[in-house]
């Protein structure tokens, strides 16, 4: 066979390599592309890890004004030197849709217990009824106030009427959010978010509650 090969014109030996190989070439191309970019990914461009994530829940917000939050925020709060965003993320029910909302629902969770997300903002579903953010404080997801901030701290909130009080998983009633009413414009302005109703709280796994007080600052300021 080798013989009878080399003898093939050049023409000849591509069409045999082709006819008997080509499953091969496909698979060491693949290989190859799936190597070049896991290096691309790991050493040369590696997407950027999380300074605070930020999810809405029970809220849909557009792919634009998350990007957009995404970015302004990042640019605000993080040194350029630093491979970091303030990532924002939206979580939401769809009722023509049982199977989205489980996997939305699934992902929270999942981002939540990895500990990649810090802030919590949601409030009450007036068609459901369900209060997202007082489930929330008793199934203590949301973490109580007064273990992030000292009393000086959550005064200035108390005075701008900002805090929301709700009962632990004791019955407790204790400062777990700040209200959204006096929120950015960045946030304020998109379309769907009653600013009124909403709050934003801390999570309980977060690992970042000094970063994560400073977001939620310009949040409610």
């Amino acid at each position: 066979m080798s013989e009878a090969f080399k003898k093939m014109p050049f023409k000849k030996k591509l069409e045999h390599i082709w006819e008997y190989y080509r499953v091969n070439i496909f698979l060491s191309v693949a290989a190859i592309l799936l190597a070049g970019s896991l290096i691309n990914a790991v050493f040369i461009n590696p997407a950027p890890k999380t300074y605070v994530g930020v999810a809405f829940y029970d809220n849909y917000v557009n792919s634009e004004i998350i990007e957009t939050l995404t970015s302004e925020f990042t640019k605000k709060f993080v040194p350029k030197e630093e491979n970091l965003q303030v990532k924002f993320s939206s979580y939401y029910e769809v009722e023509s849709d049982p199977t989205v909302a489980v996997d939305m629902a699934q992902k929270f969770e999942m981002l939540l217990y990895a500990k990649e997300l810090d802030i919590i903002i949601t409030g009450k579903n007036e068609k459901t009824g369900i209060n997202y953010f007082s489930g929330f404080a008793k199934q203590g997801i949301i973490a109580p106030l007064d273990k992030i901030y000292t009393k000086e701290e959550l005064s200035e909130f108390e005075e701008k009427g900002l805090l929301l009080y709700c009962e632990d998983a004791e019955g407790n009633k204790k400062p777990f959010g700040v209200s959204t009413k006096n929120t950015s414009s960045i946030l304020r302005d998109y379309g769907g978010f009653d600013q009124g109703k909403k709050y934003i709280g801390i999570s309980n796994t977060t690992e970042k509650a000094d970063k994560a007080k400073q977001i939620l600052k310009a949040l409610s300021e």
